[in-house]
């Protein structure tokens, strides 16, 4: 009984799960060698710490009881798959350097056709393997496949520092929603400051600093009723935020600067909101029609996607290799190959291949579930 007065249960949100598959789709877009991946840069990680927000209970930060359930919590969602993850590509690093998908062979840094910013890979030796499982269980770096994974590091973090954040604020009474405000602000000029300087703490605290106030912003959205007031989706809101996106985007592309720019918070903010509208607007006019249901089922299983799809890319480069007789080490390129129409097919993989194995995972533990009931 007494775990049941800590441990939250909320009706799953549809149109979470209709944001969530069109923002990984394009997580996995921008990863690809798309020729616009900067205007999906400009929100698509924001808005995923936006819905993380969105989806925090309140009743987590009451008392110190909550607090440490919800720190269990995000240990089990968060931190084990990432050690999990990381430590499953451990264990197969040796094998993938000896068949190609990671490579030390000399001419992998002398190709324009691959992408070798990360550059070469060798097999690890006993102390290696010990050296990155002591990084990964730490929170502080994991293997190359598993690049995306930074983000349940941030996310975990994140969380962690608003649930005590608004456990302090609750004792401020009137003055709780200030406090939090004016810490997630001062949270952001710290993540700016670091990025600014390019100073990296080791479980990358300044990506923490720097997200920290989209998840604020996502809570402050389902407390308020603005998300009843201001914004009826629709298509013009579409239209609307995809040119403020339009914009903006042309703005990095003349004036050579990122998308995450460090020394315009503004920037980056209000291109999160801009696409957090965008993302909130397609997905309302979607789920008017039932054949997009589907939509759904990816949204449910981003985590899924998050994980697999950088070695899902492996199969369409393999291909590609095979069909072209290039030489077998190009399979290392990462994460993909640099040949323009193959974005289409990485992008389908990179989401179809992950969703096809959690489908067929599924079914195959329903059964054995099915047989064993039915067991004499």
């Amino acid at each position: 009984m007494a775990k049941q007065n800590v441990v939250y249960i909320k009706k799953r949100n549809t149109t979470i799960d209709y944001m969530r598959g069109i923002a990984i789709f394009l997580v996995v877009l921008a990863h690809t060698n798309f020729n616009h991946i900067q205007y999906i840069e400009l929100f698509h990680m924001a808005i995923f710490f936006s819905f993380s927000g969105y989806c925090y209970d309140d009743r987590y930060s009451e008392n110190k009881k909550t607090v440490g359930c919800y720190f269990i919590k995000k240990l089990k969602s968060l931190y084990i798959p990432y050690i999990s993850f990381n430590m499953f590509l451990l264990c197969l690093h040796n094998l993938f350097c000896r068949i190609n998908i990671y490579t030390d062979n000399p001419g992998f840094t002398e190709n324009p056709l691959l992408n070798t910013n990360y550059g070469k890979i060798s097999i690890y030796t006993m102390n290696d393997f010990i050296y990155h499982t002591i990084k990964t269980l730490g929170f502080v770096d994991g293997e190359q496949l598993a690049g995306t994974l930074w983000f349940l590091r941030a996310l975990f973090e994140v969380s962690i520092i608003y649930v005590l954040t608004d456990f302090i604020a609750r004792k401020l009474n009137q003055f709780r929603n200030y406090f939090i405000f004016i810490t997630a602000v001062f949270i952001m000029a710290v993540g700016c400051y670091l990025n600014l300087k390019k100073i990296h703490i080791v479980t990358g605290v300044e990506e923490t600093c720097y997200y920290y106030i989209f998840f604020v912003i996502g809570v402050f959205l389902q407390k308020s009723k603005l998300k009843k007031i201001i914004i009826k989706p629709s298509v013009f809101w579409a239209i609307l935020s995809s040119g403020g996106l339009g914009i903006n985007y042309y703005i990095i592309s003349h004036q050579k600067i990122s998308a995450v720019t460090t020394h315009m918070p503004w920037f980056y903010v209000t291109n999160g909101l801009l696409g957090g509208i965008l993302i909130f607007s397609i997905s309302k006019i979607l789920m008017r029609y039932s054949h997009t249901k589907w939509i759904t089922y990816i949204g449910r299983n981003s985590l899924h996607i998050m994980l697999w799809h950088f070695l899902a890319f492996k199969i369409v480069s393999f291909a590609y290799i095979k069909l072209c007789g290039l030489p077998s080490y190009y399979l290392a390129s990462f994460p993909v190959l640099k040949v323009d129409y193959l974005w289409i097919a990485y992008t389908v993989v990179g989401v179809a291949m992950p969703l096809g194995v959690t489908l067929l995972l599924h079914t195959l533990i329903k059964k054995l579930s099915i047989s064993h009931n039915t067991a004499p």
